[in-house]
């Protein structure tokens, strides 16, 4: 530039343009600061052999473009031709998986006084995240409220409007699946090791497709379960088992207190939905009182949750027999509680080979407690090569 005609020719042609410039990158710089100040959707890949609530809001959705398919939550043959042909008339990769590209297009916005299947698609997303609505496909006041509801705790504008950016967080993290049927006994696992698409490949070519894994809130040796793994499994239409892991010294009232209000700050931080079941570890070889069972009890049921004992129930076993009996003595309440024992223990089977459900209770004066008595893990790992004891529970044990 200095070589041209001169310094006040060059400062006079420049100022203006410097002037634009100086006005027009703070516009942009403005524009930039006010358009990454709004989460980004983090839209997920929904495709063939899917199940659970994302699968509702892509059929839903496709049903509001003028689809014809069953609303069942399950990704099949049908749903994969509807989005393939939705995707090749939006000039989309006709790929049959619903993805970023796909998710913003098939997204149909809706506000109060809307109706119809996308109506459907975020009630049911927005029970599925904790609220009450009936699914009529109406959006009233009770859905506006709900939606507002949901903005404001997730950072959003809270408009009332069901737009691409609250279903970029609805769906952003997947949603459980739906509860399983009622008098149903689930086949699942328990583990230490993170979930992934590989682990879950290994579970299910030596055992089984699990229909709840049981993972942990917190704990010292390994690493707890994240709020990302926790989508992955939803994602994967398997329910989640929320355990405090062992910290060992199971004894007085306060710490059973205290270990109740980490498991409950993890819970929050992680989305668990109250009456959820949160089960706390007391191993064989730890020390246990009924002040622990107390505290613990207290604090989760005063929380919203429900109050869940991993145990061993022999009195032969460990000192869970006799702390549990003498803290039902002092507190009845402590009598509803799920107990989750690991005995008898019978060895890991495969889903196909799994036995059937009858785990030990426990006594207190001679009075069966076993009616709460709603899991159990029969088969320890051991030296298997994967990671995995197998459970059983009942269907009306409240899982996440």
């Amino acid at each position: 530039m200095n070589s041209r005609k001169g310094f006040h020719w060059l400062l006079r042609g420049l100022l203006p343009m410097l002037a634009l410039t100086i006005v027009v990158g703070f516009t942009v710089f403005s524009y930039a600061t006010q358009t990454h100040a709004a989460p980004q959707p983090s839209w997920p890949l929904v495709g063939p052999g899917d199940s659970g609530e994302d699968v509702f809001s892509v059929q839903l959705m496709l049903q509001a473009h003028g689809s014809s398919l069953s609303i069942d939550g399950s990704f099949g043959p049908q749903t994969t031709a509807s989005v393939k042909a939705f995707q090749s008339a939006h000039h989309l990769s006709a790929d049959g998986v619903v993805g970023p590209q796909t998710w913003p297009v098939l997204i149909v916005t809706t506000k109060q006084g809307s109706t119809g299947s996308a109506v459907k698609a975020v009630q049911r997303q927005l029970n599925a995240h904790g609220a009450s609505l009936s699914v009529d496909g109406s959006f009233g006041p009770a859905t506006a409220a709900a939606v507002k509801h949901y903005q404001s705790s997730h950072k959003l504008t809270a408009s009332g409007i069901a737009d691409v950016q609250t279903w970029g967080s609805l769906v952003g993290m997947a949603s459980p699946p739906p509860p399983p049927p009622p008098g149903k006994i689930l086949w699942g696992v328990d583990t230490t090791s993170f979930v992934t698409s590989s682990f879950l490949n290994q579970v299910g070519n030596s055992f089984g497709t699990p229909q709840f894994i049981g993972r942990y809130l917190d704990a010292i040796s390994f690493s707890p379960m994240s709020a990302s793994e926790a989508s992955f499994i939803h994602s994967r239409g398997i329910h989640i088992l929320p355990i405090l892991s062992d910290f060992g010294g199971d004894t007085g009232f306060n710490t059973g207190v205290a270990r109740a209000h980490d498991a409950i700050a993890k819970a929050h931080a992680l989305g668990i939905p109250k009456k959820t079941v949160l089960i706390v570890d007391i191993e064989v070889g730890q020390a246990v009182d009924a002040g622990y069972i107390e505290g613990w009890n207290n604090t989760i049921a005063a929380a919203g949750y429900t109050v869940g004992y991993y145990e061993n129930p022999l009195p032969g076993s460990s000192g869970f027999n006799s702390a549990f009996c003498t803290a039902v003595g002092k507190d009845s309440g402590v009598a509803k509680s799920i107990l989750f024992p690991t005995e008898p223990s019978l060895g890991r089977t495969s889903e196909a080979h799994k036995p059937a459900f009858r785990p030990d209770g426990l006594l207190c004066n001679g009075q069966d407690r076993g009616g709460h008595t709603l899991i159990w893990q029969y088969g320890l790992q051991g030296n298997g090569a994967v990671n995995i004891d197998t459970d059983e529970l009942q269907s009306s044990v409240p899982l996440w």
